[in-house]
């Protein structure tokens, strides 16, 4: 009736033959039977919907700004000119990984 009073069987009846735990245990089911956490419950993932968010670099300062950030910077500054857009990423980490791979490398890359 269910996997748990399978689990406790010494032998069961498959396919016109009868199979020790030993034997059927390996099976799938055992993989199965692993899975399930001491407390009886499969654990299963959902998808969390992740907000992307707009990223600036400052090629004077070095900085990584979100577009909340960038747009606290005062039009008339001429500090603003000097931000590049990297584009939309979901959190600052992923932001400086493509700034590393891409922009500075290219950058690196027209010195030599």
């Amino acid at each position: 009736m269910s996997l748990d009073e399978l689990a406790k069987q010494e032998l069961v009846f498959v396919d016109h033959k009868v199979y020790h735990f030993g034997w059927f245990g390996s099976w799938q089911f055992r993989q199965l039977a692993n899975m399930i956490g001491a407390d009886g419950r499969i654990y299963y993932a959902i998808r969390k919907e992740e907000e992307m968010q707009k990223f600036y670099y400052n090629e004077n300062t070095r900085a990584i700004l979100t577009q909340d950030q960038y747009d606290g910077v005062p039009h008339h500054n001429p500090e603003k000119e000097n931000y590049v857009y990297l584009g939309e990423f979901i959190d600052k980490s992923q932001a400086r990984r493509y700034l590393y791979q891409t922009y500075l490398r290219s950058e690196a890359s027209d010195e030599n």
